[in-house]
């Protein structure tokens, strides 16, 4: 039975999916200049069936590199610990192609779903604020087999998974609610982060002393006062 690759967006979330069954997709993320972040690539297979394998690359855009394997010079960082597949062998090479299969030849993936792998991303200092950039993942494929043990690939035709990478709008300090300006309100949002009914507790530090407090208020006025 052929298997139909088909592209789907749904919540902040792009899939690419088989007929039959087999689904991977990538959410949405944030990034800030200069800053490193994990993109999870996560896995469904709903079928049944004897799936030995998945395989796919990993395109980055201009302005996002991998983080380098300490462990593995010129290859990209991941974590495989996160899967709820036993017995499972990833490899992965400088352009960012990935494998992932059992180790043994008698071994299957069915029934499950989690995060296949975890890979990490740095955005470029010079990114501009807002900037929205893809990542993609390409050259999708899934295998699997009978129950002759004859194994049949499958590649996704020309169908990639997207992710928006939203750099985030910074505002000025002591702009603790996010609205790009620093008034009262900024005062009433510390007194909600100090009080535990919300808010951001990195923004709310307006004074960088690590701490919550009246003085973050105080640190808010001052700003207000031009001082």
């Amino acid at each position: 039975m052929a298997i139909t690759a088909l592209l789907a967006m749904t919540a902040g979330r792009a899939a690419a999916q088989t007929t039959d069954g087999a689904v991977i997709t990538v959410s949405d993320m944030t990034i800030e200049p200069g800053k490193e972040a994990t993109v999870d690539i996560n896995y469904s297979l709903t079928d049944g069936k004897q799936y030995v394998g998945f395989r796919f690359q990993v395109e980055l855009p201009e302005g996002l590199t991998f983080v380098e394997d300490p462990e593995n010079e010129g290859n990209p960082w991941y974590d495989d610990t996160l899967t709820s597949i036993e017995k499972l062998n990833i490899t992965a090479t400088a352009n960012g192609a990935f494998a992932a299969t059992p180790r043994t030849a008698k071994s299957t993936i069915s029934g499950t779903q989690g995060v296949l792998m975890r890979v990490k991303v740095k955005a470029a200092e010079n990114l501009a604020k807002g900037t929205t950039l893809t990542v993609k993942l390409t050259d999708v494929s899934v295998n699997h087999r009978d129950e002759n043990y004859n194994v049949s690939k499958t590649t996704l035709p020309d169908v990639a998974f997207s992710v928006t990478v939203a750099l985030p709008d910074v505002g000025p300090k002591g702009d603790v609610n996010g609205d790009s300006k620093v008034n009262v309100g900024d005062i009433m949002a510390v007194i909600n982060v100090m009080a535990g009914l919300g808010g951001n507790n990195a923004k709310g530090d307006v004074n960088g002393d690590g701490k919550v407090n009246v003085g973050d208020i105080m640190a808010v006025i001052n700003i207000m006062a031009g001082k």
